[in-house]
């Protein structure tokens, strides 16, 4: 090499496969660093039974507030899951107005989670909420999808095991499982 002469950087044989190396580093580690984020909150559905704070049949709402039974009023959270407590299907908000009988979870006054459990037949004070039981805990029904009902004191849920299709119908006024059958029977 002749002196006064920079020297000369031997150029790559595959330049585009350095480039791509480096491209695919670069990616690999923020993709690491987004996993590594904080962690979304668990959905309502991810938490097992649901016991709700509140329930009755939705006589208005809006994007800022639930009513229920004609009186009982409710701010909504800007996050709130809205959904078919059986299917677990996401519902819109408005979907629920009129006859639909909702389990409502409640934070600081705030719905955070609103489940529709069926509709009322007009004329009738009853809902019929086909499901799967699961157990029974004090005067609790459980069942499978999360769903919780508080249960009349002469429900007898030992004919029925774990896995069991029932009709549970729940009296919408008293929010009370006032009967639980073979699902398809009477």
């Amino acid at each position: 090499m002749r002196e006064g002469r920079p020297k000369l950087r031997k150029r790559p044989a595959f330049p585009k496969l350095v480039f791509f190396q480096r491209n695919v580093c670069t990616l690999l580690v923020l993709f690491f660093l987004v996993g590594c984020g904080p962690d979304e909150p668990e959905s309502i559905l991810d938490q097992g039974a649901r016991s709700p704070d509140a329930a009755g049949i939705v006589t208005d709402i809006n994007f800022h507030e639930v009513q229920i039974d004609g009186s009982d009023k409710f701010a909504i959270d800007p996050e709130i899951e809205s959904f078919t407590s059986r299917e677990h299907a996401i519902t819109a908000l408005l979907r629920w107005k009129d006859r639909w009988y909702v389990h409502i979870g409640l934070e600081d006054n705030a719905a955070v989670w609103i489940a529709g459990i069926g509709i009322v037949v007009e004329g009738s004070n009853q809902v019929t909420y086909p499901g799967t039981f699961l157990r029974a805990e004090g005067d609790r029904a459980i069942f499978e999808d999360g769903t919780v009902f508080r249960m009349a004191e002469d429900i007898n849920t030992e004919a029925f095991r774990e896995g069991s299709l029932v009709a549970a119908v729940v009296d919408v006024e008293r929010d009370l499982l006032v009967e639980l059958r073979p699902q398809g029977a009477g």
